[in-house]
């Protein structure tokens, strides 16, 4: 066990090191931002480029020491109080990362638009209209110049929306970098002075995290009326063109105050005199540990974690934020009906931030609080963090890694709660079969796992039917040949087995030759990539996948989803919703070790939200009702939910 005193010394070092740089670098900053010292010319300031991604790393970091500070509080009151904050952060952070997105989604929308060359353009065209002397040749310019406004005018809504957005982020996050410490003084304080009026500083910053989330969804608003091509419901942060290229005047931050050293020392006698208490009183040589009622506490009492791993940030961040939400809404929901007892944390690892799966595994695996993992998101990442997991005994169950050779490793740790991509290969051939009654289908896949797998399993079961095969590299540039050969066989469908970026080019040169065939793919190709990238010839294609859909029977959890977050779930959620509880259940049955919850897993034998759980061997689902949904894209480019396969 680590010497209270090494922890104790190096926190009050910490406290006051921390002070004296804190101190060092605001007095730096202020004589460099006051003016240049005489004889020397001032140096071009540099502006660090702010992205919505960077400002969500820092948002999470100062969610994850706050989460940290949840446990230090020795007032049992006082760490159920902090956990509340921290609650509430965890949602200003939720808000965070859904306007993080939209931020992202104004700069591609500006990036499309050419202002420097539409800009030369306006300028041509008014010098051509006022210059022309025929009527209707004015006339014609003169909307031309309207038009080029108009784009502009687009441009600087955009932009405008953009940086107010951003900003408005940013102030967000400089609230919750400020949280944590006004949460470390209070917990300092009220160690050193008695709980005084703790609750009411609580309750104010909860009411600061309320008035957070209110800024944000205010903000939000905001972008969203521009992105629907409405105005803006606030004044324009910036109403002229020309300072979109002024560079901004730098503020001149105010004179800092007199150093506080008194409130320094006070936080490094608590510290010390806490440090005392914990050298008396903490169990030492592994002896059990006391509760706040003073009696030994039983090695399986609480707290236990719930750990989610998948990608949360990024370019495939798609599934991953609405799993986690699904999850956490669970253990909400769970904590709620058993108040009195213990309240399961749940703890987030976002890969895409580490970029290093199986060292977010290791983390999670050597932390003894953790008896269960939600995810991970996606197959790659599991073949990378299992691995970790068998030696560690540690119950995984993902909601949406449906890679069929998952359930082939030998490990005994995986389950999830969805078919596999065999499962819906065989659902695809029996409804190209007897849902669509096609003749003949000719069936193509790209040479991902994903596409030879799914391919070849469809193939195989179609049999007789299949008019022609073909195999394709993954980001061919030439359709055409493949093309052919599906013209030449007379084919009334295709299957294509691909993501969405094979599938999509290919969609649109088979509809420039064959219009009427029939596509069916894949649940890789129900994402934002093909609804853009097909347009229109994407129209109308259908696509299996293993996922429930949250509008067909599931108008409990749909709303209650939508009451906490503000959003609409589209895919996984239910099952990682399902996975959640299965490990909750275990929990409350007393299942606290590692053996124990996986034991627990492995016996599962319940129904879901829209299905029934049961796992077999190697995890993967068991039983004859896979239920396996086939969609199809609308006019709009969205896939909908049309039937399940049986």
């Amino acid at each position: 066990m680590i010497d209270p005193w090494v922890v104790g010394l190096a926190l009050a070092v910490a406290i006051a090191g921390g002070y004296a740089l804190w101190r060092i670098v605001t007095l730096v900053r202020f004589r460099r931002a006051s003016g240049p010292r005489a004889g020397h010319a001032p140096a071009a300031p540099k502006a660090e480029v702010v992205t919505a991604d960077r400002l969500v790393k820092r948002a999470e970091a100062a969610v994850a020491r706050l989460r940290e500070q949840t446990d230090s509080p020795r007032d049992p009151l006082l760490r159920a109080q902090i956990g509340d904050v921290d609650d509430h952060a965890a949602e200003v952070l939720g808000d965070l990362r859904r306007f993080a997105e939209q931020v992202k989604a104004l700069e591609r929308s500006l990036h499309e638009i050419p202002v420097e060359r539409l800009e030369r353009e306006l300028e041509q065209a008014r010098q051509q209209r006022d210059g022309a002397g025929d009527a209707g040749l004015r006339n014609e310019l003169d909307r031309s110049v309207h038009a080029l406004e108009q784009q502009l005018a687009v441009a600087d809504r955009l932009d405008t929306t953009r940086r107010t957005l951003l900003a408005r982020i940013e102030a967000a996050v400089f609230d919750l970098e400020g949280l944590g410490v006004r949460v470390t003084e209070l917990i300092v304080m009220h160690d050193a002075a008695g709980a005084g009026d703790t609750s009411a500083r609580l309750s104010e910053l909860t009411g600061d995290l309320e008035g957070m989330r209110a800024g944000l969804a205010e903000a939000r608003g905001l972008s969203d009326a521009v992105l629907d091509g409405g105005e803006p419901k606030r004044a324009r942060a910036v109403p002229e063109r020309q300072q979109h290229h002024e560079d901004p005047v730098p503020a001149v931050p105010s004179r800092p105050g007199r150093a506080r050293w008194d409130i320094v020392t006070v936080a490094v006698v608590v510290v010390l005199a806490g440090t005392c208490l914990a050298e008396d009183y903490l169990p030492r040589g592994g002896a059990p540990a006391v509760s706040a009622t003073g009696e030994p506490r039983d090695a399986d009492e609480c707290p236990q974690t719930l750990a989610f791993m998948g990608e949360l940030t990024g370019d495939d961040a798609a599934d991953g934020p609405g799993e986690l939400n699904a999850v956490e809404l669970a253990v909400a929901q769970d904590n709620a009906a058993h108040a009195g007892d213990c309240q399961v944390r749940l703890q987030q690892y976002d890969t895409a931030i580490t970029g290093d799966v199986a060292k977010s595994a290791t983390v999670i695996a050597g932390d003894p609080s953790i008896v269960a993992v939600v995810g991970p998101t996606y197959g790659g990442e599991a073949l990378k963090a299992l691995p970790v997991f068998q030696p560690a005994g540690l119950a995984v169950i993902s909601p949406s890694a449906s890679d069929s050779a998952l359930t082939a490793k030998g490990w005994t740790v995986f389950h999830r709660t969805l078919p596999s991509d065999d499962d819906q290969a065989d659902a695809a051939a029996r409804y190209l079969r007897d849902t669509l009654k096609v003749r003949k289908v000719f069936v193509i896949g790209d040479d991902t796992d994903f596409g030879k797998d799914v391919s070849a399993r469809v193939a195989a079961a179609l049999g007789g039917a299949v008019a022609g095969h073909a195999a394709v590299a993954e980001d061919d540039a030439d359709w055409s040949p493949v093309v052919d050969q599906v013209r030449r066989s007379g084919a009334d469908a295709v299957y294509f087995g691909g993501h969405s970026d094979d599938t999509a080019p290919f969609v649109q040169a088979l509809r420039a030759v064959l219009p009427k065939v029939m596509v069916m793919s894949g649940d890789r190709i129900i994402t934002e990539t093909f609804r853009k990238s097909a347009g229109d010839a994407g129209h109308g294609t259908y696509a299996t996948c293993p996922c429930l859909p949250v509008n067909q029977g599931l108008d409990v959890f749909r709303s209650q989803y939508k009451a906490r977050f503000g959003d609409t779930l589209e895919y996984y959620g239910p099952e990682a919703y399902d996975a959640a509880r299965i490990v909750l259940a275990g929990l409350r049955a007393g299942k606290t070790t590692r053996p124990a919850m996986l034991q627990f897993v492995d016996g599962w034998d319940r129904d879901g939200l829209g299905r029934h759980i049961k796992f077999g061997p190697g995890g993967g689902l068991a039983g004859p009702a896979l239920n396996v949904w086939a969609y199809q894209s609308g006019t709009d480019g969205y896939f909908a939910a049309k039937t399940v396969i049986g």
